[in-house]
């Protein structure tokens, strides 16, 4: 069994470093327009629709593995299952020791990856990425028979797979660069999103690959908004919210730090092995925010900062929903954005391929299923569309606030490009189909981008919210909304001829607590209890309020507020 217990990785605005060795002189045109980051249309057509050709083998640079190359190959269905069949196996005590003492934030990754010195000895291994401090206690679990049986078993037609134990940084090996500073204990009650003003106006014909800064306790962080979806309730009305990262949520950084300082947890970390050293969290997104315990300096993350800033013109997008703080957000890293500003619902439309593409919006692809070959696809960030390649073998990931390792794309930017800061949040689409992969929430220490399944994230704001369907817009909702029945629906709360705020808002058990906010719902088809309604609400000050608590109960989502396991 082969270990590693070091890796080379730049925490903040650069990729892990690797080389790549030449492809041949038929090859080096293909390597030199993979290196654009910004895409003209029909270069992004023309080249993604070519037939997929192998790539090179590339060196592995990692301590440990030096003289190893990574392999684009192919693994048969066997191998695939016998992985999958040990990542069941030993994902959950794995977690265990990654999260060991109260740690509620570090990531981890587990990818099978083909290795070898040579095309000859090229076999598929596990490689498993933690953070440094981590890195020895992983080892140790892999060491042990339990670990050594399920994954060098000495069944006759069972796969031996070797193991790689790689160490990131302190906190996890997911690269969330990060920019601005920002106090461990602030919470915002009302977190406001701000988008940048150069995506409205006339030109602007989608809100996909969106720019947008969150402001808290004295920092800033930036994200992409990923599109629009459309979260229909029981009654066929529905509302229209965006989609982001999750980790680009300061609270959530507070909530991990109060929930791993009990004392207890205190004592443990006093008493603990010599390969865990002091914690520093890691805070999060691609290009979203400074670390507390980052090695890069402030004023770094300071000029960072001022140089997303420069030049851009901010203004009010939305709030993030209250759904952003549930488990299953935590679990597999998504935000909700409502009361969205109406001049930022486009629809899911990319402008770059239109004329290129049928009219229509983007698909969701409802299996997440393991590519026979490596699929093109690219990144719809707020620096334009980058070019990448969405691996056919498998990786799970163990994300910073979740519990569970869960099964992400991984996808090799073409050219070893490092993202954009502000990237996470950004979808990942197929340009031929325009079925969208999901949402990228970092790079692991080899540079891959890992990318949350957009089902997932569908499934979970359903099951949160307790909806009818959660699905990605379309044109004719969006426009469905300028209607004169939303119209007067909405002009109650629409600030005295402001722009009209969509909003989601959570239910409780009781009338007492419910909200008169406005929202995107489209109004109830029986309108005879609405009329009866307005005539009891003029009989007396108690009847106005029974019927404003049951006309707000008929235009909100429920939201299930307990914790699922």
């Amino acid at each position: 069994m082969a270990t590693v217990t070091h890796s080379r990785f730049r925490a903040t605005g650069s990729s892990f470093e690797t080389s790549e060795q030449d492809e041949g002189s038929s090859n080096q045109e293909d390597h030199h327009d993979a290196a654009e980051q910004t895409l003209e249309a029909p270069n992004l057509i023309t080249r993604i629709c070519t037939p997929h050709v192998r790539a090179s083998p590339k060196p592995v640079q990692l301590d440990g593995l030096r003289g190893y190359m990574r392999f684009d190959r192919d693994i048969d269905k066997k191998t695939l299952d016998r992985f999958r069949d040990v990542q069941e196996r030993l994902q959950q005590p794995l977690a265990h020791y990654v999260r060991k003492k109260g740690r509620k934030s570090d990531s981890a990754v587990i990818r099978l990856m083909v290795l070898g010195t040579n095309s000859t000895d090229a076999r598929p291994w596990i490689v498993v990425f933690c953070p440094e401090d981590r890195c020895k206690r992983v080892r140790k679990f892999f060491q042990q028979d339990m670990a050594q049986s399920v994954c060098a078993s000495a069944h006759p037609q069972h796969f031996r797979f070797d193991v790689a134990v790689c160490a990131g940084p302190c906190g996890g090996p997911v690269h969330f660069s990060a920019f601005g500073a920002e106090p461990a204990s602030a919470v915002c009650d009302m977190l406001e999103v701000y988008g940048d003003s150069a995506n409205e106006g006339e030109d602007k014909e989608t809100s996909c690959g969106t720019l947008i800064k969150l402001e808290c306790g004295g920092g800033v962080r930036f994200a992409t908004l990923g599109g629009i979806i459309k979260i229909t309730k029981s009654d066929d009305s529905y509302v229209l919210c965006a989609l982001t990262a999750g980790h680009f949520l300061p609270s959530r950084d507070a909530q991990a730090t109060i929930s791993s300082t009990s004392p207890s947890d205190a004592c443990d970390e006093s008493s603990s092995d010599d390969d865990d050293q002091s914690i520093m969290d890691v805070d999060s997104s691609i290009g979203d925010v400074a670390s507390r315990g980052q090695a890069t300096p402030p004023s770094s993350t300071t000029r960072e900062s001022v140089i997303i800033e420069e030049g851009k013109t901010w203004h009010k997008l939305g709030t993030v929903s209250t759904a952003s703080s549930s488990n299953q957000a935590l679990e597999h890293d998504w935000a909700v954005v409502e009361n969205i500003d109406r001049s930022v619902l486009l629809p899911n439309w990319p402008t770059e391929l239109r004329g290129l593409q049928p009219p229509f919006e983007l698909i969701t692809k409802r299996e997440i299923g393991i590519a026979t070959q490596p699929k093109e696809v690219v990144v719809m960030s707020s620096a334009g569309f980058l070019k990448g390649q969405l691996s056919g073998l498998p990786t799970m990931v163990l994300l910073l606030y979740g519990h569970n390792f869960i099964e992400v794309y991984s996808i090799s930017l073409l050219g070893s490009l490092a993202l954009p800061v502000g990237t996470s949040g950004s979808w990942v689409v197929d340009p031929q189909t325009l079925e969208v992969y999901g949402h990228v929430v970092g790079q692991d220490p080899l540079g891959d981008v890992v990318v949350v399944p957009l089902h997932d994230t569908l499934e979970d704001v359903k099951h949160v919210l307790g909806a009818k369907t959660v699905t990605l817009a379309r044109r004719m909702d969006i426009s469905q909304l300028d209607s004169s029945s939303v119209a007067e629906a909405l002009k109650p709360e629409s600030n005295g001829g402001a722009k009209a705020q969509y909003s989601l808002r959570p239910s409780t058990s009781t009338p007492q607590s419910s909200s008169t906010a406005g929202t995107a719902s489209l109004p109830p088809k029986d309108n005879k209890q609405t009329t009866s309604q307005s005539s009891l609400a003029s009989s007396s000050t108690s009847c106005r309020l029974g019927c404003l608590r049951m006309r707000t109960s008929e235009m909100r989502l429920l939201y299930d507020t307990r914790d699922h396991p």
